[in-house]
């Protein structure tokens, strides 16, 4: 595309800026495409590890198109530290819908989704996710990888370490480029 900056973004403060175009289009007409077709469930994932800079890719994406972004762990964590640890487990699911349906809009963006994977609240991820992309399109980050087969989300051995090989969404992968300290910059793959 003429005048599209493609240059990778950078999580790092200190040199994000609008290199996030191609990033934002690419998510923006996945979001289109997932909303115009015949799908059951209309859901966008931007997978990237942590720190990869999906949030700064997520804000220019609600940025250039007006669609509102939703950080999750916040309003979820003080709804569900008002409540006994006994009832978190039973209301988690009700109140992220809750969260989820002040948002007004036909596309909303969730980054920040981190607390659903809380061994303890005993949330599907995905499943709620798919549940939620039902009503209207959702594009959301997940913080881990993509790895042909499955998302995954932490290593193997930690207690809130997730799998799963269910379809029905698409996936758009971060190119971002992490900060870093000393050395020389990551590689950006093409």
């Amino acid at each position: 595309m003429a005048g599209v900056d493609n240059t990778p973004c950078s999580s790092s403060k200190r040199d994000a800026a609008p290199n996030c175009t191609a990033l934002a289009l690419e998510l923006r007409d996945a979001a289109h495409a997932v909303s115009e077709g015949t799908r059951r469930h209309r859901l966008v994932l931007l997978v990237g590890e942590p720190r990869s800079g999906k949030t700064t890719a997520l804000r220019a994406l609600s940025d250039k198109t007006g669609w509102p972004l939703l950080g999750l762990n916040l309003p979820l964590s003080e709804r569900l530290l008002e409540l006994p640890t006994r009832f978190r487990v039973i209301s988690v699911l009700d109140h992220v819908r809750k969260i989820v349906d002040a948002s007004e809009g036909d596309v909303l963006i969730i980054d920040n989704i981190e607390l659903l994977f809380d061994h303890q609240l005993h949330v599907d991820p995905v499943g709620l996710l798919l549940e939620l992309a039902r009503h209207r399109s959702i594009i959301a980050s997940w913080p881990g990888t993509h790895d042909g087969t499955a998302l995954v989300y932490a290593d193997p051995t930690h207690l809130e370490h997730r799998r799963d090989s269910r379809s029905g969404y698409l996936i758009v992968q971060s190119r971002i480029v992490s900060s870093h300290v000393g050395g020389h910059p990551p590689e950006v793959e093409p």
